[in-house]
């Protein structure tokens, strides 16, 4: 009689499911960034992307070298992600603007942030703030930015879509590359959680 396919479904099945653990990082990392304006949208992310695979650890707790490798994966899509989506949005739905700064707000840590307030060239302040890493604009500079017509996201400066395309295969191909990973460590693991019984206890003939 043919094999019943119930354990090979099974195994697929866990599979998938770490697959889906795996994933949920990149997707929380395209909208929180898409959505939260603020620093903790960095920190968000990080602790997202730390649990899900803590999670995906205590559920597959064999084979840590393979899952390693997918949870580096994972976390890589994750960061890709964060830069990538608002970014996305903006080269859908965004209109180039030539503002002029009107003030800075500094935020201090270890590093410092940079958040430009800008005027469009009717005067009117565009909404969110142009972020940055260094002190790059002083009052009254004039910068090429990309404006989010429905106000949600933050102006980035016009240069910064030049890769957004690039960006985002690399997302999807790093995504793919975690599916592809953890479906076949998560099915070898509940073949082994299956078989594990049968090695210990060998009926004697």
């Amino acid at each position: 009689m043919p094999r019943s396919s119930g354990p090979d479904r099974r195994a697929l099945r866990q599979g998938f499911v770490l697959a889906a653990v795996l994933t949920v990082p990149t997707a929380t990392a395209a909208i929180v960034s898409a959505l939260v304006r603020t620093r903790a949208a960095e920190n968000i992310t990080l602790l997202v992307a730390v649990a899900f695979v803590l999670v995906a650890s205590q559920l597959f707790p064999e084979g840590r070298l393979d899952l390693g490798l997918c949870a580096v994966l994972s976390i890589t899509a994750a960061v890709l992600a964060f830069f990538w989506a608002p970014l996305a949005v903006l080269d859908l739905r965004g209109d180039p603007v030539t503002a002029t700064v009107s003030g800075v707000h500094v935020i201090g840590g270890k590093q410092r942030m940079y958040q430009y307030q800008l005027r469009g060239p009717d005067g009117r302040t565009l909404p969110g703030a142009l972020t940055e890493y260094q002190d790059v604009y002083r009052t009254g500079d004039r910068v090429d930015v990309v404006a989010d017509r429905d106000a949600e996201l933050d102006p980035v400066e016009a240069g910064d879509l030049d890769g957004v395309r690039g960006l985002g295969l690399a997302t999807g191909a790093l995504l793919l590359l975690t599916v592809a990973a953890s479906v076949p460590v998560g099915s070898r693991h509940h073949m082994e959680q299956v078989a594990s019984p049968f090695r210990r206890y060998r009926p004697r003939h």
